[in-house]
Parts: structure tokens; C-alpha cells; sequence
């Protein structure tokens, strides 16, 4: 007779207060109505576990937990070993869900997170998506947004570079579009993710 593994139990520095959020989070999650761009009834299980199973692979290595330290960048970058290692792809995407309950958002509101860019570039991002959009309908559509997917998806990636110029103390995008600064970093965003993806 096989003897099943031990379940690993969640982080000792998790262990009540992380369940009592996330039995909250999904709680709230199901009490309200679905809707086509919201979390899907079992989303909210599968955000639980895959959370869980990021607190255990935290106590396994000898790592502070997820309470304690909810909002430090050093549980990023826990998430993000844990993504290459164990190939738990949207550990990432998932925390963000924890977060945004944890700051207080409720449930109806619990969309797909949006990345975090500087305020002056999502303003930027969000005109120029109108602009190209609006081009689309006047059928003078911009060479190569020929779709509002085409758009929507490098309005993503903009936001995703924002986001790491604002993570890693850098100036937005606004304000330096004609700065050889930007493309080099620019340059380096897309080699850190390029290993990230190799690492995978």
C-alpha cells in the first residue's frame, strides 16, 4: 500500500489570519452578481488554493509568510521564484487579487488586476487606446492596430513597462518619449523578461 505524501499545511505566520481572508474573499465573491468581466464562480476557489499553496512553499523555504508581509516587494520576489520554479504561472495574477481584497476593494469590483502604472503614463495610454480606436472607426486604423485587440494588447505591455520603471525607481514614460534613457531601459525590461520566460 502507497503512502499519500502529507499535506503541507500554510505558513505557520499565515495560518489563521490568511484563511480567515481568503474564506472572506470568497464569500464575497460569490454574494454577488457574475458578470462577463469578473471573476467566474470558481475563480475564487481556485485564487484560495493556489495562494495556499504559495504560503507553503514559503514555510518550506524557510521564508516569512504572506500576512506579515502582504505589500513588501521582497514577497514579489518570492512570487516570482516560486513562478519559475514550481511553473505556477499566475501566482502572480492571483496575489494581486489577495491585495486588492486586503486594501479594502469589494467583491463586485474584484475585475482582472490592472497593472500599476505611473499615473501620468496610464493617462497617456488610455488617450493614445482612444485615439487608435477612434481611427479604427474612421477606417484610417494606425499600421499595425488594426484591431481593438491589436490596442488593447500593447496598451498591456505599456502598462507592464510603467510598472517596472515605477518598481525599480525609474522615471515614467511621460515626459521622456524622446529620451535615449527610455530605450534603454526599455531594452532591459524585455531582457528581464526574456529570462523570466527561459527560467520557465
Amino acid at each position: 500500500m502507497t503512502r499519500r505524501r502529507p499535506l503541507c499545511s500554510v505558513h505557520p505566520d499565515d495560518k489563521e489570519r490568511l484563511n480567515e481572508i481568503l474564506n472572506d474573499f470568497k464569500s464575497s465573491a460569490r454574494a454577488v452578481q457574475p458578470a462577463a468581466h469578473r471573476l467566474k464562480p470558481r475563480t475564487p476557489i481556485v485564487i484560495a488554493s493556489s495562494i495556499r499553496g504559495f504560503s507553503c512553499w514559503l514555510y518550506e523555504q524557510k521564508k516569512q509568510g504572506i500576512v506579515v508581509r502582504p505589500h513588501d516587494r521582497s514577497l514579489d520576489e518570492d512570487a516570482e521564484l516560486y513562478r519559475s520554479t514550481r511553473k505556477r504561472k499566475r501566482i502572480t495574477g492571483h496575489l494581486a487579487y489577495l491585495r486588492n481584497f486586503m486594501l479594502g476593494t469589494s467583491a463586485p469590483e474584484l475585475s482582472r488586476p490592472r497593472l500599476a502604472a505611473y499615473p501620468d503614463d496610464e493617462t497617456l495610454i488610455q488617450k493614445a487606446v482612444a485615439a487608435a480606436k477612434a481611427d479604427i472607426v474612421n477606417g484610417t486604423p494606425w499600421q499595425g492596430f488594426r484591431t481593438p485587440p491589436d490596442i488593447n494588447r500593447v496598451a498591456s505591455r505599456l502598462r507592464g513597462f510603467s510598472e517596472w520603471l515605477k518598481t525599480h525607481a525609474k522615471s515614467a514614460i511621460a515626459g521622456r518619449l524622446d529620451d535615449p534613457s527610455l530605450q534603454e531601459d526599455r531594452e532591459t525590461y524585455l531582457r528581464v523578461k526574456d529570462s523570466s520566460r527561459a527560467a520557465t
